[in-house]
């Protein structure tokens, strides 16, 4: 508030910027809570018929119980849904990046305050 009213003002950061909303709390939970909504959702959709025009491959489960050398499979009434792990941090990465810039310390220099990372002593 002091440098939007012309003083001079400074801010020391020991960690990120943005601190645990940003960082660690409410965007990247967020983001992750998504995610698994959306995994769910294709799960739960897949059990019926839909109007979308969507459809879903059956998991196949192998049974090696036969004793038989070669691999038969069965269809499970669960569908198969691909988890790209590292694809859905980029993303969270990417969210997070958009708001940095407004949350950060680019935003505190843009109003007149001198931001210094480290540790006061």
């Amino acid at each position: 508030q002091a440098a939007r009213r012309g003083a001079k003002s400074c801010m020391i950061s020991g960690e990120l910027a943005g601190g645990d909303c940003l960082n660690a709390g409410c965007v990247p939970s967020k983001a992750l809570l998504r995610c698994a909504k959306l995994i769910r959702e294709a799960k739960k959709m897949a059990k019926f018929d839909n109007e979308y025009g969507v459809s879903f491959r059956p998991k196949r489960i192998s049974d090696n119980n036969t004793g038989s050398s070669s691999d038969q499979t069965q269809q499970s009434k669960e569908v198969e849904v691909e988890v790209d792990f590292p694809r859905i941090m980029q993303r969270m990465r990417k969210l997070r990046s958009k708001i940095a810039p407004v949350d950060g310390h680019e935003r505190g220099s843009s109003l007149g305050t001198q931001t210094f990372q480290g540790r006061g002593v």
